[in-house]
């Protein structure tokens, strides 16, 4: 149960809204897109061998970064206008 519904005052709408907040895991999952790279850029010298398969992976895991970041940044929006809001509640 996620507790209270999240209200913050739409100045569009011109009155307090519920909002919809994005998943708040796309942070976490943004803190771990940059251990992983990290642990890539340090076995590096390691894997350099393996061409055939870390390479590529590295590539998948540097083109994850941007919709990661897209979504990891995405801020609460008014459930009515779409309106993205600053809302700290």
């Amino acid at each position: 149960m996620r507790g209270a519904e999240a209200r913050a005052h739409c100045p569009r709408c011109d009155e307090e809204v519920s909002i919809d907040r994005p998943w708040g895991g796309w942070i976490w999952a943004r803190r771990l897109w940059f251990v992983v790279l990290g642990v890539f850029l340090m076995l590096f010298p390691f894997m350099s061998a393996d061409y055939v398969c870390m390479i590529p992976t590295f590539m998948l895991v540097v083109f994850a970064s941007g919709p990661l970041f897209h979504l990891a940044g995405l801020k609460a929006t008014c459930r009515r206008c779409r309106l993205e809001l600053d809302a700290r509640t």
